[in-house]
């Protein structure tokens, strides 16, 4: 076959538990995942693959959001804290992406309500790892929520999949390397141009630990043949102005191939690709967990509660870490730092996540689950 040809299943990888190092985490762990805003269970099936690759068959327990296109689901909270109560001595590893966090926060109270003193007890503490990617519940006071809305705003603006959102942006066009990481060119290459061709919207910072964004190249093979030629096209011409130190042209090219591949983009965090292939069931329409418990836990989302609760359990022996996708939108890295005080412990619980958005867990979920276990 010519190096030329139309072959995007030669980008394919095999699944394999643990690839990376060949190792795995400790098998009585369990491990728990809450996810953000919209995410089906569709959406995460990829999430919940890798997740199972690294922790074991039965070891793992996901949960799609309360405001998703999937069934309602009323018991959520409930079967939520039955999974912390029943795995918390044994280890688990609760690992929270966005909305998740609010939703985390809700099974507490909800076990706290039954027994006060249940986090209390060092057998309940000790082995627990709480790993949140951009979190919510970080907003205080009526600023702290109008800006939170108006971050929302932004996003939905820059990446979402709504009537006011635009096509032609930086943060999409990011969400695009992330999903078919251009041909030619390292992740430490990407990263780096990326932070000269976008430095407004970095949030890297000298002293936090960076995690690499790796170059998985599975989603490539979704592609068609039209779509594979713009794939080789887009990454000559980057991996040229990468190489010239044309950032300007960079930048133009990178919101270029976020609006060339938006519907593929769209697609995966929908889980539609994978649904398509393997027969996992869609639902139509957006609808929630009970509307109720939905606005309480959006409430709790754009004002501070969240972080509070998690703040006490964190003072009595639970771990927890922060990751932050360097070109987020939503959650700002001085806020996470602000959760330990500006401590020197800051520094041994909060890491970024380099060259990624909000959306990277959907995108990439063999990076993601890497990229908690480096943490766990």
């Amino acid at each position: 076959m010519s190096e030329g040809a139309f072959s995007p299943d030669r980008f394919k990888e095999q699944v394999v538990p643990n690839q990376e190092s060949g190792e795995s985490i400790d098998r009585e762990t369990r491990c728990l995942f809450l996810a953000a805003a919209t995410y089906s269970n569709a959406g995460i099936e990829g999430i919940r693959e890798s997740l199972i690759g690294q922790y074991g068959n039965g070891k793992v327990d996901t949960f799609n959001s309360i405001f998703s296109p999937d069934p309602e689901n009323p018991e959520r909270f409930n079967q939520i804290a039955q999974v912390i109560k029943d795995n918390v001595k044994g280890g688990l590893d609760i690992i929270a992406h966005s909305l998740g966090a609010s939703e985390l926060q809700r099974a507490i109270r909800k076990i706290t309500s039954e027994d006060e003193a249940f986090f209390d007890k060092k057998e309940n503490t000790e082995k627990i790892k709480i790993i949140l990617f951009s979190p919510s519940g970080f907003n205080k006071g009526i600023i702290g929520r109008l800006r939170y809305l108006a971050r929302t705003f932004r996003f939905n603006r820059a990446e979402g999949n709504w009537p006011i959102s635009k096509s032609e942006t930086l943060p999409r066009g990011i969400d695009a390397l992330t999903a078919f990481p251009p041909e030619g060119i390292t992740s430490e290459d990407l990263e780096n141009s990326l932070r000269k061709a976008i430095p407004e919207l970095s949030q890297y910072r000298e002293g936090v630990e960076r995690i690499p964004s790796g170059e998985s190249k599975d989603n490539v093979s979704s592609l068609t043949e039209d779509q594979f030629r713009e794939y080789r096209s887009y990454s000559n011409e980057m991996l040229g102005a990468i190489n010239s130190k044309n950032y300007e042209k960079l930048r133009q090219l990178i919101a270029s191939y976020g609006k060339i591949f938006m519907d593929s983009v769209n697609k995966i965090c929908e889980g539609k690709l994978r649904s398509a292939k393997e027969g996992i069931a869609e639902a139509s329409k957006v609808s929630v967990g009970g509307r109720i418990e939905l606005l309480r836990t959006l409430i709790n989302a754009t004002g501070s509660s969240p972080m509070k609760e998690l703040s006490k359990l964190q003072q009595k022996g639970v771990g927890v870490y922060f990751v932050f996708p360097e070109y987020d939108i939503f959650m700002k890295l001085d806020q996470a730092i602000a959760f330990f005080d500006g401590s020197d412990e800051a520094s041994q619980h909060i890491k970024i996540q380099a060259g990624a958005t909000h959306v990277f867990p959907a995108l990439a979920p063999k990076q993601f689950t890497k990229s908690v276990r480096d943490i766990v």
